[in-house]
């Protein structure tokens, strides 16, 4: 049982590494698209929509590293695991209506896919720090060190 659980935080901190790059692509990407608001012109939509296209991917390997944490939850404990929904961005419209009202529904897309990678990430740290007492627990009861 301490090798699952061992499996499951490592497969928790592979997927938390991919949740905070998306976390910082997505903090870059929104900073762009607050100049892009503001009038930055197609360079600055071409560089946020560069920032989204990296947060996309980022976010991609993010759900693929949390399918590994739930598989191995669930040769941990009958834990219910982490529903991480990746959705594409939208795209061309920020370049052909290069104004403020698609500006506005793209940071919107942007702050969505910042409030999803913020949940999964306090999910996934909750499970992981569940995952770190159960292991202390059963190295006691084993009464081997690691």
């Amino acid at each position: 049982m301490i090798k699952e659980v061992e499996e499951a935080i490592m497969a928790a901190d592979n997927a938390l590494t991919h949740l905070t790059a998306a976390r910082d692509k997505l903090d870059s990407a929104s900073g762009w698209g607050i100049f892009d608001m503001l009038g930055g012109g197609m360079f600055t939509t071409y560089v946020k929509r560069s920032k989204m296209k990296d947060a996309q991917a980022e976010m991609e390997r993010a759900q693929n590293a949390l399918m590994i944490f739930n598989r191995e939850l669930e040769d941990v404990q009958n834990i219910e695991g982490i529903d991480f929904d990746v959705s594409a961005f939208s795209g061309m419209a920020d370049y052909v209506f290069d104004h403020f009202l698609v500006d506005m529904f793209v940071q919107g897309e942007i702050s969505d896919a910042q409030d999803k990678v913020e949940e999964a990430i306090r999910q996934v740290t909750m499970l992981l720090e569940s995952l770190e007492e159960k292991e202390e627990a059963l190295v006691r009861e084993s009464g081997t060190g690691r």
